[in-house]
Parts: C-alpha cells; structure tokens; sequence
C-alpha cells in the first residue's frame, strides 16, 4: 500500500508464516527505500520494475502475490507485463486504475484531489511537522472513524505503528507518488488475468466502493470476492480473524 508498509500485514504473517515466506518492499522514497535522484522515476512502472529486480535477485520464478490500496495497481501493471509470475492474486482494498475518477465516490474528486496533492507537495515541511506531533495520538482513529475512514475496531497498536513511520516521510515524494498513481489506469488487463484471485474490500471503505469491486469481480475470469462487514479500507488490520479465515479456504487451492 501506498500508507502502509509490512506492518500492515502483521496478522496475516502471523497466521500463515509457518506455511508461507513473505516478502515485501517499501515503494522508492518511503520508509526504508531511499528518495531516487531523478524523481521522475516514481511511477507505477518504476516500482513494478523494483518488484521484478527483488523477484530475480531472490530467484522466485512464480509467486502468490497481495497488494493493498496502491499494490493492487502495481499488481496489475506487473502482470501485465509478466503474467508467468503469478500463481494467485489476492487484492486488498484497491482499484483497477485511475483511482481519482474510480476509487471515490464524488464526482468532483478527479478535479480535487490532484489539487490537494500539488498542495501537499508545496506545504511538505509543514505536513512532516504536524504529522510528528500526531502520529501517536488516538485523535488520528477518533478523527478517521468520524469520517467513515477507519472502524474504531482497528488494531491501535499496529495503526499508531503505521503512523509513527510517516514521521521519517518526505512527503514532497509521497504526494508525487500519489499523483502519478492517479494517472496508472490498468482496466484492459482485467480481463486477460488468468491467475485465480480474491477480491478483499472493506463494507464501509470510502477509496473503494462496492461498485468498483463488483466490475473487477465480473471482469476478471477467475475470481472471489469477500466483504468484510463494517470495514473500511484497513479492514485487514480492523477485522484480521474473519479475513484470515477467508484467506485460509481461498489459499487451500494452492496447497493441492
């Protein structure tokens, strides 16, 4: 995801790490990934060309992979490229492409959002300041469940850990990151997908409305879809017992 790192997936390694081997990596210029020089390498594509150096450098020829929010779309645009790599697809809370137009339902967010982000980018020091003064309060999860973006169900250790890490951000590059995620649109490779996958989406997840679930649902080939009741785009770190449970019969037919 494009706001978490492996953090985010604490309990499904938790629930699985005696059977599976995780990796993960942080996109260019977050968390532990440094700032790249020419910042017109933060694409999609860049990170999906990250993703096939670890793959080579690890010597994986074929993997289940899971991506939330933004690694969904960078799912989609390196199985576009390389659809041998995929022996399953798990998709967490996320959109097919173009998610200022796709994954809210205003339709006044593909005009907004790219305006707040060249705003964000411009007051960056002032966002790095307040998110430091911030990260470990709980007002963060009041503020966000008042707002329908988080349940007040979400594990506070792990979402305050997730916080804390945005605190060494330089959110000039985030909200880049974010901005070039805008214009990634992968929706022809839908229906070419021969992987099995498994759509995950939060009831209440406002970046990811049912709506957008249902047309991936129909267009990819062969699919499940799970809702997780009362939960929002952190569903996998608000209810991880009922999705780990799902997890666990959809991955049954890998262990064959």
């Amino acid at each position: 995801g494009h706001g978490g790192n492996i953090i985010a997936w604490t309990h499904i390694i938790n629930e699985f790490k005696d059977r599976y081997r995780f990796i993960s990596f942080d996109y260019r210029g977050q968390y532990n990934s440094e700032v790249p020089k020419n910042k017109k390498n933060l694409d999609v594509g860049s990170h999906v060309k990250d993703l096939f150096g670890i793959l080579e450098q690890e010597k994986i020829s074929q993997a289940i992979f899971a991506g939330w929010s933004m690694g969904v779309q960078v799912n989609f645009e390196a199985l576009r490229q390389r659809p041998d790599l995929y022996k399953g697809l798990m998709i967490v809370s996320g959109t097919y492409g173009k998610p200022f137009s796709t994954a809210f339902k205003s339709p006044f967010s593909e005009t907004l959002l790219p305006l707040v982000l060249q705003a964000g980018k411009l007051a960056a020091p002032m966002v790095h300041i307040l998110v430091n003064k911030l990260h470990n309060k709980d007002i963060i999860i009041d503020i966000g469940s008042k707002c329908g973006m988080v349940n007040r169900n979400v594990d506070r250790t792990i979402f305050r850990q997730l916080a804390s890490e945005f605190g060494r951000f330089d959110f000039w590059t985030y909200f880049e990151v974010l901005r070039l995620l805008g214009e990634h649109d992968a929706r022809e490779v839908l229906p070419i997908i021969q992987c099995p996958c498994l759509i995950v989406h939060g009831e209440w997840d406002q970046m990811t409305p049912p709506s957008l679930c249902d047309t991936m649902m129909q267009e990819i080939p062969n699919c499940e879809m799970f809702t997780v009741p009362s939960g929002t785009h952190y569903s996998i770190i608000e209810f991880p017992e009922i999705v780990n449970f799902r997890l666990e019969k959809w991955l049954k037919q890998f262990e064959k």
